[in-house]
């Protein structure tokens, strides 16, 4: 019943998908990240399509046999959520630190009491989004519902990874309630202790330390830098394609001397990509540098590129160019990356006090209008 084809991602190249049909009558599609093998001739290879058979044959199975971990019946619901979130906490408590473990603990027991509050029949990101709401119901601050998100997450990609049916399943996306997010920038410190951690990491035979300070330094985001090339760069600047971005607009970077310095200890040649063997698996190596480094905080891929755009600021680079360079809107830029010191404010207002000089006259109050005041 179920179906398989190769399909072209921007990452992981040529893959087989396929398409199985669920108890409940649905069709539903999976990435197997298997690599999609051809002859010279560009045909499909029999090996290949004999793996994507196979993939196809065990998902279909996995599916008939109701044992799915993403779907519970309503007799466990949320007390076997609770359940399998326990067994995952005792399976990774020996990987954690105190601190890590607490934080967990402290998000199973409000599931605990979350209780009857919202129902749960799968493990799945509707879960996050429910505990979101019940968070927020209950007034936690925006960090602390981060945290308990975070914990939540990395529970429901414990579960996807807990399916030995050889298949990578999709990961759940970060949900994030709006705070100061300047805190998510890396201090110099931090960033050097990351680097160093990931000193000796490669994907594919690639060092992954370059491609961090690389997005430190240039403020893309993971895919444009996965996607990043050589004929991009041309002169002071690196051209990134509108078709490959976001917010499908083309986008200018300038070179600055430290960026330059990092591309010319990248290795040869120079006509590909700038990082031919990284794939998406950075995200999963930046977290293990992160719980290297012990920096004592939870920290994201995405968050280099948060110390960019913080760093930008800091320099004194007007807030619509930044947005420019990394494609944000400028109110995003404004109102969650824009610091201001008291000594600022202060030092502003002096010179609005400079100008606003009554009864004398001013720009806001001539003194013909004043003399009878």
């Amino acid at each position: 019943m179920a179906s398989f084809y190769p399909r072209q991602t921007k990452t992981s190249g040529e893959v087989w998908y396929v398409r199985i049909k669920l108890r409940s009558g649905q069709w539903y599609r999976y990435n197997t990240k298997i690599p999609v093998e051809r002859t010279r001739d560009g045909e499909l290879s029999a090996v290949s399509l004999r793996k994507g058979l196979k993939a196809a044959e065990r998902l279909q199975a996995h599916e008939d046999a109701g044992d799915d971990p993403f779907r519970l019946t309503e007799q466990n619901g949320h007390r076997g959520f609770l359940a399998t979130a326990e067994e995952y906490c005792a399976d990774r408590a020996a990987s954690w630190s105190m601190k890590t473990l607490e934080s967990v603990r402290y998000t199973i027991r409000l599931l605990r009491e979350s209780l009857g509050e919202f129902e749960i029949r799968s493990v799945d990101r509707g879960v996050v989004v429910k505990f979101r709401k019940w968070l927020l119901g209950r007034r936690y601050s925006p960090a602390s519902v981060n945290i308990h998100l975070r914990n939540l997450r990395a529970f429901v990609n414990w579960v996807a990874r807990e399916v030995e049916i050889g298949w990578d399943p999709p990961r759940i996306q970060q949900i994030r309630v709006e705070g100061p997010t300047h805190r998510d920038s890396l201090t110099p410190e931090e960033l050097e202790r990351v680097i160093v951690a990931a000193a000796t990491m490669v994907i594919n035979g690639c060092l992954v330390w370059p491609y961090f300070l690389f997005l430190v330094l240039t403020g893309m985001r993971r895919n444009e830098a996965l996607q990043a090339r050589w004929p991009w760069i041309h002169g002071d600047f690196i051209y990134i394609p509108g078709p490959l971005t976001k917010t499908q607009q083309k986008r200018i970077v300038p070179i600055t001397g430290a960026l330059r310095s990092l591309l010319m200890i990248l290795p040869s040649p120079h006509d590909g990509k700038l990082f031919p063997g990284l794939t998406e698996a950075v995200s999963k190596r930046f977290r293990k540098a992160v719980l290297i480094a012990e920096i004592g905080r939870p920290l994201h891929l995405h968050n280099l590129r948060d110390t960019f755009i913080v760093q930008a600021l800091v320099a004194g680079v007007p807030a619509f160019l930044v947005a420019k360079i990394c494609g944000n809107s400028v109110r995003v830029i404004e109102s969650h990356y824009s610091m201001f010191t008291t000594d600022e404010i202060s030092t502003t207002m002096q010179q609005l006090n400079a100008i606003q000089q009554f009864p004398h006259g001013t720009a806001i109050a001539p003194a013909s209008l004043t003399r009878n005041i």
